[in-house]
């Protein structure tokens, strides 16, 4: 019996079909290695859905967005999530972000203060 996870997460995959493969395929890099951290398949549907929404919002700007692609993003964010689900984006942000350059880059690390709490 397949799980009704594993078939949001399959779904899911497929919503990335549009992605350029770059981009792609440095989200699936840092996916795998969520999952070796033994994360749970609903953590790993977490990272899959959030990751694609920041992505659309960001587009071309996605690998390297300046501080201002970041508040706007957010800003847009904050007329359709709840501040609880914004702090859920922020962390994934910060996450894949620490990720890719081995640190959350400077203007991320007082994001929270800076935007979300507006």
């Amino acid at each position: 019996m397949i799980y009704q996870i594993e078939r949001d997460i399959r779904s899911e995959y497929k919503r990335y079909d549009h992605i350029p493969e770059k981009e792609r395929n440095i989200i699936f890099n840092f996916i795998n290695e969520l999952k070796i951290t033994g994360i749970t398949e609903h953590r790993i549907y977490f990272y899959l859905v959030r990751v694609r929404v920041i992505y659309n919002y960001l587009g071309d700007k996605f690998l390297d967005p300046e501080k201002n692609d970041i508040i706007n993003m957010f800003l847009k964010f904050r007329e359709k999530y709840t501040y609880k689900t914004i702090l859920d984006y922020e962390g994934v942000l910060k996450r894949f972000y620490k990720w890719r350059y081995g640190k959350v880059p400077e203007f991320l690390e007082k994001f929270r203060n800076e935007i979300t709490r507006k």
